[in-house]
This record gives structure tokens, C-alpha cells and sequence, in this order.
């Protein structure tokens, strides 16, 4: 419950995750990388196309409602890589870190009616412009916090705004019944 900070989850909806490091980080395998090179850019995007696959193919798993949630270049890599089975994606500071037109693909993802988040904070060097870049819609929305948070340091229970926690639900509820 985030010390609270999280609304209960409504009794008849559960859903199933799956998380992953990205080559060299956590627990995988691979060398970590300090600098984005344009070759560790297509190795986290391919990372995150894979994990995509490999979620779609779980036991459990409903292969059309694979929702992306990331943090930093994870923020990135969920817009980049949702496709096929991709129901949506949840992007806390993204920045077009892998090389890619990060708003092409929100755009993309949002073009195909499927919901995309992107929360950031104002003091979050361009991260404010990456999430600006799209107009709000149905199905694109923005949540800003003052503040210089970055990445996972808006799932911190101490740091968390008060109201992700209703924002994230709504994200996911919207993704998983569309």
C-alpha cells in the first residue's frame, strides 16, 4: 500500500506482473553502461520488445492487454517497444534516451486508441518538454509535480505524490478495458 499512499484495489480486478532489468542492470547478465551509445540504446529497446513477448506469452497472461510501466530510460522503453498486444503505457520521465522520437510514439501508441501517461517533475531537466510535446486527449494525459524527482524516485512511499496512486489505477483500469 506505499504506507498508504495506494487506493485498495477494487476486489474484482487483479492483475499479474512481470519486471525485468534491463542487459547489465539488476540481475541480468551484461556489462552496465554509463553512456547511451547508439548500441546500448537498440540493446535496451530490443530488451524491452522481448520483455514485451515474453509477457504476452505467460501463463495467465491475456496477450492483447500487455501494459508497459517505466521509469526513466524504462519510460522510454515502454512507449518504444508497445505494439502488438500492448494495451498501454505508464511513462514516469522519459527523455527520448533510446534514440527514439519518444512523442512519435506516444502518439503512435495514443493514434491507436490505447492510453499513454506521462508523469514528470518541473525541475526534471526535459523531461517537462518530452511530456508537453503532446497535446492532452482521450487517451494522452500528463501528471507534473514540483519538484526535482526523476525516475523511481516517485515510487518511494516517503516521496510519492499523493495522488499517483489514483492516477495509476485509472491508467490501469483504462488500459486493461480497452
Amino acid at each position: 500500500s506505499a504506507q498508504g499512499k495506494l487506493p485498495p484495489m477494487p476486489n474484482d480486478v487483479h492483475f499479474n506482473v512481470f519486471t525485468f532489468d534491463f542487459r547489465g542492470h539488476g540481475e541480468s547478465s551484461g556489462t552496465p553502461t554509463t553512456y547511451l551509445t547508439p548500441e546500448a540504446q537498440r540493446g535496451y529497446l530490443l530488451d524491452a520488445q522481448a520483455a514485451y513477448a515474453l509477457a504476452r506469452n505467460l501463463p495467465f497472461a491475456d496477450p492483447e492487454r500487455i501494459i508497459g510501466f517505466g521509469t526513466s530510460i524504462g519510460a522510454d522503453a515502454v512507449v518504444d517497444a508497445c505494439g502488438e498486444g500492448c494495451a498501454g503505457a505508464f511513462a514516469i520521465s522519459p527523455g527520448s534516451w533510446l534514440g527514439q522520437d519518444w512523442a512519435a510514439n506516444a502518439a503512435r501508441v495514443t493514434n491507436a486508441a490505447k492510453p499513454v501517461r506521462c508523469m514528470y517533475a518541473f525541475n526534471d531537466g526535459g523531461t517537462a518538454a518530452t511530456c508537453n510535446s503532446l497535446p492532452i486527449t482521450t487517451y494522452y494525459r500528463i501528471a507534473a509535480y514540483e519538484g526535482k524527482k526523476h525516475g523511481q524516485d516517485f515510487l518511494v512511499p516517503r516521496k510519492m505524490e499523493a495522488n499517483f496512486g489514483e492516477i495509476l489505477l485509472a491508467f490501469l483500469l483504462a488500459a486493461s478495458t480497452n
